[in-house]
């Protein structure tokens, strides 16, 4: 599918996909074979580079091309029914000089991350268009940043007392999740740096003021994520610990109760064997054995306590 939108003052608005050439933005959502190579051979963007933004495991990268330049971007979006959790997809920007071309899956709407914010000034350039979707973008990350700090806190006052498979289940989740966020931020914050670096001089001071903003919020983001991770991680371990200490608190028990009864056991096997033992002739033997079993038992229970076994 492809859709092409023109400036409408503060606001875009789509006209036929057949004016190409008349487009300020051209957003290519999950296209067809036939719809790559229109697109390829219009606007003089490879093949390669189009098919790779619809690749899911493409990474964060910047290239300068003579005719225009590639911004591969990961932006967040939901995972279905797990609400809340936000993983990344990535979104081709390809920017020339009178238009900009988004290239993405069906995953990814870029449309909503523009229309997000209301907007202060009038969208008349691609980069403004540009800088607008990835300033939107950062906010879609701080929900799932705040989604993480909200299950920490319940992670860190529950899971090391609780032994729920749930709970421990959606931990480890959320440990993969921020893995693979954190390294989606790192590799668009590279990205975002080298395409400053390289086309500084095409923004105005304005959009070069809003794009090192962005910057810093993606930077700020991954040292928020990789604490998020760290506290996470030691959640874990402090969990698996309890696990640890659990067992071998439960296996102190079972070999305290076997000691306190391994002596009336003992002796109640030989006394069942009916073979000339001690006492077997008294009157008073059953009294006898019994006082000393259980003499034996308090004693031990006594050194078990003191030793807090028990």
């Amino acid at each position: 599918m492809i859709r092409t939108y023109v400036s409408a003052g503060r606001d875009i608005q789509p006209i036929a996909p057949v004016d190409l050439e008349k487009a300020l933005w051209i957003d290519v959502i999950d296209p067809t074979g036939d719809e790559i190579r229109q697109v390829a051979d219009r606007l003089n963007i490879p093949l390669d580079d189009i098919i790779d933004s619809l690749d899911p495991d493409e990474r964060p990268r910047f290239e300068d091309e003579e005719d225009y330049y590639l911004l591969m971007y990961r932006v967040p979006v939901p995972q279905g029914q797990r609400m809340g959790v936000y993983l990344t997809a990535p979104v081709g920007f390809f920017v020339r000089e009178d238009k900009l071309v988004t290239v993405h899956t069906s995953q990814v709407d870029v449309i909503s991350y523009f229309h997000q914010r209301k907007r202060q000034r009038v969208v008349e350039t691609p980069r403004e268009i540009l800088v607008a979707i990835l300033g939107t973008k950062i906010r879609r990350v701080n929900i799932f940043t705040r989604y993480v700090q909200q299950k920490l806190t319940e992670f860190r006052s529950t899971v090391v007392r609780s032994l729920k498979e749930e709970a421990v289940h959606e931990a480890y989740q959320l440990s993969s999740d921020l893995i693979f966020l954190s390294a989606s931020i790192f590799g668009n914050l590279n990205a975002l740096g080298q395409m400053l670096r390289h086309r500084k001089k095409e923004y105005p001071e304005e959009l070069m003021e809003r794009l090192e903003d962005i910057e810093i919020d993606t930077r700020q983001q991954h040292e928020t994520v990789s604490m998020y991770r760290e506290l996470l991680s030691s959640t874990l371990d402090a969990y698996q610990t309890s696990i640890s200490n659990n067992l071998n608190l439960v296996l102190k028990i079972l070999a305290s109760i076997s000691l306190i009864l391994m002596l009336p056991t003992l002796i109640a096997s030989l006394y069942g064997m009916n073979v000339g033992l001690p006492l077997e002739n008294n009157p008073y033997a059953f009294w006898i054995i019994a006082t000393i079993s259980a003499g034996w038992a308090v004693l031990l229970l006594y050194v078990f306590r003191r030793l807090d076994w028990l």
